[in-house]
């Protein structure tokens, strides 16, 4: 059974690790605070579960017979609709209701993301059936806002085309830099000093006379006068000079009368 987000830290497996293409949390507080203003006074209240209040269910829930935690009101609904359960490590018991974690309000922005990620952006039906698996909780009308707010949803519905060419983009993108990944940067050493750039095709200690050897032949045919002077250009490519190459040696002959009549 998966564990609440609150017992995790907010640590998810499957979290979309680039969340370009979702709402941003400034974003998703924005919609959550719309949606519980949408609500009638009576349902905003218990629409959604703080983590005090998931922790006081949890307390109501280990000591039933308590009467001093909230109302007489709240430890009836507590009770009545939650349940708690053991986890496998014997140390953490978990808030679940119909059987399924609950999702705090303060993990509602990571639960979405990371469902309507493995939804593939699907709509507010595929989302919802996502969280429904590993949570409870969760209104299906703040699935369908988030739906209707997710930048990528917008762009498919209003330009197909751009956005299998975008997410084809990304996906490219996403590809080559894990492919380069190992060639960028290593991992710190222990001592925690910064991580060292490596350096493609870059010659060993053992080499080094070759390469010097290399370099002498190079200089002694670049000075011979079969060879015209090179230039290098930013890159360090070598390349000949066109204003200091001999001239064709023709061309310093005078032509005679009989090559001008012809």
């Amino acid at each position: 059974m998966p564990t609440p987000t609150s017992e995790l830290g907010n640590q998810f497996d499957e979290q979309p690790q680039n969340m370009e293409g979702f709402p941003t949390a400034a974003e998703f507080e924005n919609l959550l605070n719309e949606y519980i203003l949408s609500l009638s006074p009576k349902k905003r209240d218990k629409a959604l579960i703080p983590q005090k209040r998931y922790e006081n269910i949890r307390a109501v829930l280990r000591d039933p017979k308590c009467t001093t935690i909230e109302s007489a009101q709240f430890r009836f609904w507590a009770k009545k609709m939650f349940r708690l359960v053991q986890q496998e490590d014997g140390y953490n018991d978990v808030v679940c209701h119909e059987g399924k974690p609950v999702a705090v309000r303060e993990d509602l922005y990571h639960v979405l993301t990371t469902s309507h990620g493995q939804a593939q952006h699907g709509g507010r039906d595929k989302t919802s059936a996502q969280v429904r698996k590993n949570y409870s909780w969760v209104p299906k009308e703040l699935i369908a806002r988030f739906v209707r707010n997710c930048p990528s949803c917008t762009l498919r519905r209003s330009s197909p085309l751009e956005f299998s060419a975008a997410s084809n983009a990304n996906r490219m993108s996403q590809q080559a830099m894990e492919s380069c990944a190992p060639y960028l940067t290593s991992p710190a050493s222990s001592t925690g000093s910064p991580p060292q750039r490596h350096v493609m095709n870059s010659p060993s200690s053992s080499s080094t006379s070759s390469m010097s050897q290399f370099q002498q032949v190079v200089s002694s045919a670049a000075s011979s006068p079969l060879n015209a002077p090179s230039s290098q250009d930013s890159y360090g490519y070598s390349f000949p000079s066109v204003v200091n190459m001999p001239l064709d040696p023709r061309m310093y002959t005078t032509p005679s009368p009989n090559d001008l009549t012809n």
